[in-house]
């Protein structure tokens, strides 16, 4: 440093030294936001890539009967209710217990289908007879609101 700013004073040398430094800081400060905004940007691209592949091969398993998959792919359609509805229906056809209570849980609020209580208890009774846990609390709520004796039996086994 001396070399280059040997011919400056003592004072002027440090307003010049404390320049090179800001500078220098600068434009180090400016790379690392340009790597970290390029860093970001592609682990975005990369996160949809890997959806987009997962979507697709889930497709291709759903596609090929795997009950899974269909139930998977129900859940990653987004709110197209038409295509939830679809495989969420495979999938419960096919004994999946999750997939029932969801598709009970449409035919109940009546999400992408007319409301139907009627389908929305079938789909409960299915998934409960297979053990899952959540649609028996659920069935035995409902009874105890209902206060029918015939369904009533029903969640008390649960």
């Amino acid at each position: 440093m001396q070399v280059a700013f040997g011919l400056l004073g003592g004072e002027e040398l440090m307003k010049e030294l404390f320049l090179f430094i800001v500078i220098a800081l600068f434009i180090i400060l400016l790379f690392s936001v340009v790597d970290i905004a390029d860093t970001d940007s592609a682990k975005a691209d990369q996160a949809r890539n890997d959806y987009e592949t997962k979507l697709a091969k889930l497709r291709l398993l759903a596609e090929k009967g795997d009950a899974n998959a269909q139930f998977e792919l129900a859940g990653m359609v987004g709110r197209d209710y038409k295509q939830a509805l679809e495989w969420l229906t495979k999938a419960s056809e096919q004994g999946h217990a999750k997939a029932q209570f969801y598709l009970g849980e449409i035919y109940k609020t009546g999400k992408g289908v007319p409301k139907d209580d009627k389908q929305a208890v079938n789909w409960y009774i299915k998934a409960a007879e297979q053990g899952h846990a959540e649609t028996q609390f659920y069935i035995k709520a409902i009874d105890e609101e209902e206060k029918r004796s015939r369904d009533g039996r029903r969640g008390a086994k649960w």
